[in-house]
C-alpha cells in the first residue's frame, strides 16, 4: 500500500537567540515506511513570529518558548531560548585629565553589551565645572580645581576626571585713594594703594 503520514519532524530542535533576531525553521513529514516526504506544515508559535515558511523571529522578552510545526493530526515542537540584549557598561576616554583654564578636550564614550557587541546608545554630556557640547568637546572653566566630566545613556555611565589649573594672578593695575584731596600747609594726610590682579582679586 501506499505510504501514509505517520508523523512530523522539525529542525532544528533547539535554538538560544538574541531578541530580535531571525532562526529558519524546517519540517517534513515522516512516512509509514520510514521515509520523508515534503508535506504541507501549518506554522504557530508560543512568543515571537513565525511566517509561513518557518521563518522565526524572536520577541523582545526573555524566556522559552516554543515553534510548532503541524501537518494533519501530526505535530513536532522546537524549543527556542530567547535572551535580551543589554547593556553592561559606558567608559569615558580619557580617563582623566589636566587642562589649563579655558583650555579644551574632546572626549568620547564607548559601549558594552551582553553580546559583545559595542553600538553606541544615545550619550548625554554633562560636566561640574566648565563646559560640554553634546558631542563630548568640553572647554575648562577659570577656576582651579577638580570637576567631573560626565556621559550617560541606556542607564548606565562614567566619568571622567579633569584638573584645571588657573594662571597665577598678575597684577594689572593700582588703586590710590582718595584720588585726591585738599590740605592746608603743613597738614597731613593718609594715603594707600591697593593692587588689582588679573583674577579680579586685589
Amino acid at each position: 500500500p501506499a505510504p501514509t503520514l505517520a508523523g512530523v519532524t522539525i529542525t532544528p530542535k533547539t535554538v538560544s537567540l538574541w531578541s530580535g533576531t531571525a532562526q529558519q525553521f524546517n519540517a517534513v513529514g515522516r512516512m509509514s515506511d520510514g521515509s520523508t516526504s515534503a508535506v504541507t506544515i501549518g506554522w504557530s508559535t508560543t512568543g515571537g513570529t513565525v511566517n509561513t515558511t518557518g521563518s522565526y523571529t524572536s520577541g523582545a522578552t526573555a524566556g522559552t518558548y516554543r515553534v510548532i510545526a503541524e501537518s494533519g493530526a501530526f505535530a513536532d515542537t522546537a524549543t527556542v531560548t530567547v535572551n535580551v540584549r543589554t547593556l553592561t557598561s559606558i567608559s569615558v576616554t580619557p580617563a582623566s585629565v589636566s587642562l589649563a583654564a579655558g583650555a579644551s578636550q574632546q572626549f568620547a564614550a564607548a559601549a558594552t553589551w551582553n553580546d559583545g557587541s559595542t553600538t553606541l546608545p544615545a550619550i548625554t554630556w554633562t560636566a561640574t565645572g566648565g563646559t560640554v557640547s553634546a558631542s563630548g568637546w568640553y572647554t575648562a572653566g577659570a577656576a582651579s580645581g577638580s570637576y567631573r566630566v560626565i556621559a550617560s545613556g541606556g542607564g548606565k555611565a562614567d566619568t571622567s576626571a579633569v584638573t584645571i589649573t588657573a594662571p597665577a594672578a598678575t597684577l594689572t593695575s593700582i588703586t590710590v585713594s582718595p584720588s585726591g584731596a585738599s590740605i592746608s600747609t603743613g597738614a597731613t594726610q593718609q594715603y594707600s594703594a591697593i593692587g588689582n590682579m588679573s583674577d579680579g582679586t586685589t
